[in-house]
């Protein structure tokens, strides 16, 4: 194995561990965000975080669940950079009727789905219970 390889599985690893960080701070926000529109309720809040946190570790649900979240930060950020307000919308079609809110919207998809992918990998790094050989 090269010291390049070693630099940049490093660096990935390094990366991995930030888009982690970001995604638990993500949960966080979305479910106090939920807790605090469920009536103040806890109970909401540290059951959506816990399962949302559990998610991130189940194989197919924690794709599904960062495609998802990275549909809604493209959306909600190409919206309000659109000038427009969310609640005043009639259709899912008039989500993005501006061409620059629809590049950045999908700018925003594409930078958070990369985050959640790093976010995926490093949760299967934290329960992969298997050594590795690095000398292979």
């Amino acid at each position: 194995m090269s010291s390049g390889d070693v630099r940049k599985g490093f660096t990935q690893a390094q990366f991995n561990d930030d888009a982690f960080s970001f995604i638990a701070i993500e949960i966080l926000l979305v479910s106090a965000i939920v807790g605090w529109e469920a009536g103040k309720n806890w109970y909401v809040f540290g059951g959506l975080f816990i399962g949302l946190l559990i998610c991130m570790y189940i194989p197919v649900i924690n794709m599904i669940m960062s495609f998802s979240l990275s549909l809604l930060w493209g959306l909600a950020v190409g919206r309000l950079l659109g000038g427009e307000q969310i609640e005043h919308l009639s259709s899912i079609s008039e989500l993005l009727d501006y061409p620059s809110s629809l590049v950045v919207g999908g700018l925003v998809f594409l930078m958070t789905l990369g985050a959640h992918g790093g976010a995926i990998e490093y949760g299967r790094d934290l329960a992969d219970s298997e050594d590795r050989d690095f000398n292979d």
